[in-house]
């Protein structure tokens, strides 16, 4: 997912009266989630600034890997801060929407090493057994709460399916595998069962996007093949040999995906799951699939969905919706760690509480509604599937509604 701000553009003259600027405030664009192995400066012996981080998120990254198997925690502190900072910076027109920015680190389950509260995501390297895993989790409880990623150097159908299991998500390394489809196709076919992120770690693509044979029709290539393959994200790594963040590379990759994504049979997708699918399926899932069918049928232009933790919102991006799904949270490190999902756009909604849960819905209903008009993600006509809790007290979304934007606000 894509979200950059528009700061201004030139208006013409509208009933006899010229407007100057007509402010624009966000414009988002759906993609494959991108993650940004960030590395120092190497050229000139500097780190990021707010600015470099700031033109990355501008062109397309959504989360920032800090591998602390190679770097020490100077490095980590350093960036982490600068990330922090990037909201704060001072813009002429600030954008309405908290812009969640999702920070993870990457460490070895045989040397591990401290995290604060503040990491959204966690990748452990070279776990090859079910045991290694369950022991680390033992071990760290500070860690029992953020979701754990685990990135594959060796492949082993049956440990690679146990990992995925109690995992929450893979990364593939593709130099490791070697671009192999069988194992591509297989790691990504038990995470889309699972319900687990599956994420291409494509440490070279970087530094082969600036080479003098390079062209964008090669990052058409491999956009194509990621949205065939029906990742949900791809992890970028900084090159040392250039000076400044690789923005273009980020950015040729974003359009080369939606051009991708444009291609797709959404109705294929969705029954091409649904068909695989084992029976008797839970009700938060079965309530997911119908939401996507009915989505599907009405040919809604967003799917709005009320989560707290982040769960329904995994479970509706694994159920093939043919459209974006904003999810409404009130917890900001939940929108952070929901860039791991595709096709959801997170949302932090910080409004006051209602008295009941009936006008709460509604407010949030409108919120997700008017973020979507002013985004350009739908216009006033449109329809939009509404998938919430039927009462406070419902554990879990057991319920959807069809609805349309209204042609005036506020009606």
């Amino acid at each position: 997912m894509v979200w950059w701000v528009h700061k201004y553009k030139q208006n013409h003259c509208k009933f006899g009266v010229y407007f100057g600027l007509d402010v624009t405030v966000d414009r988002i664009v759906q993609t494959i989630n991108i993650m940004f192995d960030c590395l120092p400066l190497v050229a000139d012996n500097n780190f990021y600034d707010t600015y470099d981080i700031q033109a990355l998120l501008t062109t397309g990254v959504n989360i920032f890997n800090i591998d602390r198997t190679v770097h020490d925690g100077y490095f980590y502190e350093k960036v982490k801060g600068i990330i922090k900072n990037t909201n704060e910076i001072c813009e002429c027109y600030p954008s309405s929407y908290y812009r969640p920015i999702g920070l993870s680190v990457t460490m070895s389950v045989l040397e591990p090493v401290d995290i604060d509260n503040e990491v959204d995501i966690l990748i452990l390297k070279n776990v090859m057994k079910k045991e290694q895993f369950l022991e680390f989790r033992k071990q760290n409880k500070n860690s029992a709460s953020m979701p754990i990623l685990l990135m594959l150097a060796k492949f082993n159908v049956e440990d690679t399916n146990e990992l995925i299991k109690i995992s929450d998500g893979i990364i593939l390394d593709m130099i490791t595998i070697n671009f192999i489809d069988e194992v591509c196709d297989n790691v990504t076919e038990q995470c889309k069962k699972a319900g687990k992120p599956v994420i291409y770690l494509m440490p070279k693509l970087a530094e082969e996007y600036y080479e003098p044979y390079a062209a964008d029709r090669q990052i058409l290539t491999t956009a194509t093949q990621l949205v065939d393959k029906g990742v949900d994200g791809v992890m970028l790594v900084d090159s040392n040999e250039l000076t400044k963040p690789p923005t273009e590379i980020v950015l040729s990759l974003v359009k080369g995906i939606w051009i991708a994504e444009n291609d797709v049979q959404v109705d294929e997708v969705y029954y091409k799951q649904s068909f695989e699918m084992d029976i008797p399926v839970l009700p938060p899932l079965s309530t997911a699939m119908a939401a996507s069918l009915g989505a599907l049928k009405v040919g809604a232009k967003a799917i709005i969905i009320m989560t707290v933790s982040g769960k329904s919102a995994r479970m509706m991006s694994f159920a093939a919706p043919p459209c974006t799904v904003l999810a409404i949270t009130t917890r900001k490190e939940t929108a952070r760690r929901l860039h791991l999902y595709r096709k959801v756009v997170p949302l932090f909604y910080d409004k006051g509480r209602a008295q009941n849960w009936h006008q709460e819905w509604r407010n949030r209903v409108d919120f997700g509604t008017d973020f979507g008009l002013k985004t350009g993600l739908f216009c006033t006509g449109a329809k939009l599937v509404v998938l919430a809790p039927s009462e406070e007290s419902t554990g879990y979304c057991d319920g959807f509604q069809i609805v349309a934007v209204p042609f005036i606000c506020n009606e």
